[in-house]
C-alpha cells in the first residue's frame, strides 16, 4: 500500500512497484476517483481506503471498529457511547453522532470513540518529528568540542579562542533549522491551548498517550513524554518517592490520545522539537565571550532536556 501524510491509502504497489490502483478523497474520505491498470478489479475489492479505515464498496459506509461512518452524511449512523464522548468541554465534540468533531483535515479517528486532541498539520509532524537526529549531533558535537576546550585551555583567552570553533558549530546547527522555526511556534501554542483548557480528562485517555509536564499554575513545558497508561505515569511521575515532578511543583496535561505507538513517537517527538528549538534559539542568544564559564552547563542543560523527552516506553 501507499499513503499519504493523513494516513489515507492513495495507491497500491504491484511486486515491481508499479502503482496499478490510485484513489482520490474528499476531506471527508469520500472516493472521488480510483485510477490505475487495476481499477475495475483490485481496486474495488481493497477494503482499506480513507485512513485505512474498512470500506464497503456496495454502501459507501467505513467501518472504524465500533460503528459506521457516511461520507454522504458527514457523521456516524449510531451515537457514540456518552461515557466516552470526546467533548473535552468542546460543543461539536459532544454530539455522538459527530465525525472528528467536524474537523476531518487535522483529525482521525481509528475506533469510533476518540479523535485526537491536538490538531497538527502532517506536514509539521513530519518535518519536526525527523530533525532532531540532526539537531542532536551538532550539539553533541559542539558541546564534546566545548569540554574540551574547557578542560584544556588554561588561559581564558585561549578558552574563548578554542571555544567559538565549537559554538560556531552549534550556531550553524540552530540556522540550518532556522526555518522550522515557525512551524515549532505553531506546535507550542498547539499544546498552550491544550494546557489552558486542563489537557484530556485522564479518565478519557485510551491506547497510547502523549502529555506534557509544566510548572505548577504555568505552560513553561519542561518535559515530554508518551505512555499507554496515562494514569500509572502520571503516579509515578508524580506521587511515587522516586517521582521528579511532584504535584506541588508540576502538573501533567495528556494533550493527545487514542494514538497508535507510531503516531504516538512521532508526535512525541515533533514536541520535543517544537521546545528545544525554542531552547536553543535562546541559549545561542545568550552566549557571548564574557559567558564563556557559563558554556558546560548550557550544554549540559541542553543535552538533558532533549535526552529527559525520550520516554522508554
Amino acid at each position: 500500500y501507499e499513503k499519504n501524510l493523513q494516513g489515507d491509502v492513495v495507491g497500491i504497489l504491484n511486486t515491481e512497484g508499479e502503482e496499478v490502483v490510485h484513489y482520490d478523497y474528499n476531506a471527508w474520505g469520500e472516493v472521488t476517483g480510483v485510477t490505475g491498470t487495476l481499477a475495475d478489479t483490485l481496486g474495488k475489492d481493497n477494503p482499506l481506503r480513507y485512513r485505512g479505515y474498512f470500506y464497503d464498496e456496495e454502501t459507501g459506509l467505513y467501518y472504524l471498529q465500533s460503528r459506521y461512518y457516511s461520507v454522504e452524511l458527514m457523521r456516524f449512523l449510531s451515537e457514540d457511547d456518552p461515557v466516552l464522548s470526546n467533548d473535552q468541554g468542546e460543543p461539536l465534540g459532544s454530539n455522538l453522532y459527530g465525525y472528528c468533531v467536524n474537523n476531518p483535515v487535522n483529525y482521525s479517528d481509528y475506533t469510533g470513540h476518540y479523535a485526537a486532541s491536538i490538531a497538527l498539520p502532517a506536514s509539521i509532524i513530519t518535518q519536526l518529528a525527523a530533525a532532531m537526529t540532526g539537531i542532536m549531533g551538532g550539539i553533541r558535537f559542539s558541546m564534546d568540542s566545548v569540554k574540551a576546550a574547557i578542560a584544556c585551555s588554561w588561559l581564558p583567552l585561549v578558552c574563548i579562542a578554542a571555544t567559538s570553533v565549537a559554538v560556531a558549530g552549534l550556531v550553524y546547527t540552530v540556522k540550518t533549522f532556522k526555518k522550522m522555526n515557525a512551524n515549532a511556534a505553531k506546535v507550542r501554542a498547539a499544546v498552550k491551548a491544550c494546557v489552558a483548557r486542563g489537557g484530556i480528562d485522564p479518565d478519557k485517555t485510551h491506547g497510547n498517550t502523549v502529555y506534557v509536564i509544566t510548572r505548577r499554575r504555568s505552560d513553561d513545558v519542561v518535559y515530554v513524554g508518551r505512555t499507554n497508561d496515562y494514569k500509572r505515569r502520571r503516579n509515578e511521575h508524580q506521587n511515587s518517592k522516586k517521582g521528579k515532578f511532584p504535584e506541588k511543583e508540576y502538573d501533567m496535561y495528556a494533550v493527545a490520545t487514542g494514538l497508535s505507538k507510531r503516531k504516538a513517537r512521532a508526535l512525541e517527538q515533533t514536541l520535543i522539537t517544537a521546545y528545544s528549538l525554542e531552547t536553543l534559539a535562546n541559549m545561542i542568544n545568550s552566549i557571548s565571550p564574557k559567558k564563556w564559564k557559563n558554556f558546560k552547563s548550557e550544554f549540559e542543560q541542553m543535552k538533558s532536556l532533549i535526552e529527559a523527552g525520550f520516554d522508554p516506553e
